[in-house]
């Protein structure tokens, strides 16, 4: 997704349009599950890694914080950071 349309979806996710919600898990998911499986090894981390980042993702949302900008890099940046705290 190019930076523009991403702004857009941001937005309306910021006011927890159930629409743009399910958009940015749709688009961002997968990838993301694929990230932490790279990183991890492990499907079932994978997947644990993957509903945490996007329950802290709905909890920042309806809590008004959450990413200003660059959306993926902040759920990418979640998931690195739930996966550095799975090695402590």
């Amino acid at each position: 997704m190019k930076y523009p349309e991403e702004q857009k979806l941001l937005h309306r996710a910021k006011q927890l349009q159930p629409e743009a919600l399910a958009m940015v898990y749709d688009l961002y998911s997968t990838p993301v599950y694929r990230y932490a499986h790279r990183l991890l090894g492990d499907n079932n981390l994978a997947e644990d890694c993957v509903a945490d980042v996007f329950d802290r993702f709905l909890t920042a949302m309806n809590q008004g914080g959450g990413p200003q900008t660059h959306l993926r890099a902040y759920l990418y940046r979640m998931a690195h950071n739930w996966i550095v705290d799975h090695y402590r």
